[in-house]
């Protein structure tokens, strides 16, 4: 996998988390928020009719003793205490209160399909909105990608050519990030070598001029020798140096590109 698309893959899959993440806690939040508000409502209905039933007041809205309480629910009322119970065991989930009065259960029900209902519209457009922050995640990601894959390859390519003797191949400054960190760090390499290269070219040509003048006087020194073994081994040295003196010299003109190799 290229760093193209490990990069576009990271930004998408950062955007799905964090969608779900956010889906997540605005389901739970709103979930719990319903739930309170409908307790409570349920519970102050509850009281009243509690003390309507306390003042012999039938307003005909409580259950009195009714067999299908929830269990969890009966359980507190039969522990002396009043409590609200949503009960999804059903085909529709409804919602309980119930209290004790004397040897009593005052209870209370309503249906919690709509909330239910609420609920699931709210969760289809969760669905929609994470899908399309996704969506844009995935095309904000490849073009971020693409962007910094197209800089990292002209980098590549220009430290190539450097490489290939190109010394003044360049990169064009752009931006302050770490990609224009790298850019600048290959141009100054690239400056670097060809100034040391060139410093090099210059000691190799200035040394063989030097040579050049010495080297002929000693093989015209050497062929003025009378005829002898010295003679001929001191002549043979002579014509070895002037050829690495001329070796020097046609390595300082293709330097220079004075000349060039006929290969």
């Amino acid at each position: 996998m290229g760093l193209r698309a490990k990069i576009g893959f990271a930004i998408a899959a950062t955007a799905a988390v964090v969608a779900v993440f956010v889906g997540l806690l605005v389901h739970h939040h709103t979930v719990n928020a319903q739930l309170d508000i409908a307790a409570g409502s349920l519970d102050g209905r509850l009281q009243t009719a509690v003390q309507d039933r306390a003042a012999g007041v039938d307003s005909g809205r409580a259950l009195i003793n009714p067999n299908d309480l929830p269990p969890p629910l009966r359980k507190v009322v039969e522990q002396g205490k009043r409590g609200v119970y949503l009960d999804t065991s059903g085909r529709t989930p409804n919602l309980w209160a119930a209290s004790p009065l004397g040897s009593d259960v005052v209870a209370l029900k309503r249906t919690y399909l709509k909330e239910e209902e609420t609920v699931a519209g709210l969760d289809r457009i969760l669905w929609v909105a994470g899908t399309a922050g996704t969506g844009l995640g995935c095309v904000v990601g490849l073009l971020v990608a693409h962007r910094l894959g197209r800089r990292l390859t002209a980098s590549a390519a220009t430290a190539q050519r450097i490489a290939q003797g190109e010394l003044s191949a360049r990169l064009p400054l752009t931006g302050k990030d770490e990609i224009g960190q790298l850019t600048r760090a290959v141009n100054t390499m690239a400056e670097a070598l060809a100034a040391r290269l060139q410093a090099e070219r210059e000691v190799t040509s200035n040394i063989a001029h030097e040579l050049r003048t010495p080297v002929a006087g000693l093989v015209a020194a050497a062929g003025l020798l009378p005829p002898s073994r010295p003679t001929e081994m001191v002549q043979e040295r002579a014509q070895h140096v002037r050829g690495l003196m001329e070796d020097v010299l046609e390595v300082a003109r293709l330097d220079a590109r004075t000349e060039e190799a006929d290969r």
